[in-house]
């Protein structure tokens, strides 16, 4: 099993979190994240997906908050604050934060599931 190293996500480590984010985001001034967004978007991944924790292990989620479409007259390449976090331990753990081009509405949140937690999905699919 693989190892993860990371920041825990959860609000009693929210100034690691916060001081992890800022680095990365410097001196930008807009499509930034707070500490918050990323506790909330991985409380929100695990509600969604609704399976056990135990099959969430080694799932891994890339989330853009800010994706969206801009007109073709933007001058420049709209950058947003990107992170990247996996569950490992029963707990979220942020993996990275950075800088990158603004994803495309729709390509917000990606999610790499594992064999088990693909299985998991299928499961409580057919349980409805």
């Amino acid at each position: 099993m693989t190892k993860y190293q990371g920041i825990i996500i959860d609000r009693a480590h929210m100034n690691m979190l916060q001081s992890a984010i800022d680095a990365a985001q410097g001196r930008a001034r807009v499509r930034i994240i707070c500490a918050e967004d990323i506790i909330d978007t991985c409380e929100s991944v695990q509600r969604k997906l609704d399976i056990p924790q135990t099959a969430l292990e080694g799932v891994q989620i890339t989330v853009d908050r800010h994706a969206q479409k801009f007109p073709a007259a933007y001058n420049g390449r709209p950058e947003s604050t990107i992170f990247r976090a996996v569950y490992a331990g029963r707990k979220w753990r942020l993996l990275d934060v950075y800088r990158d081009n603004t994803r495309r509405p729709g390509h917000g949140t990606s999610i790499v599931l594992t064999d088990t937690a693909k299985f998991a999905v299928l499961v409580a699919a057919c349980e409805y």
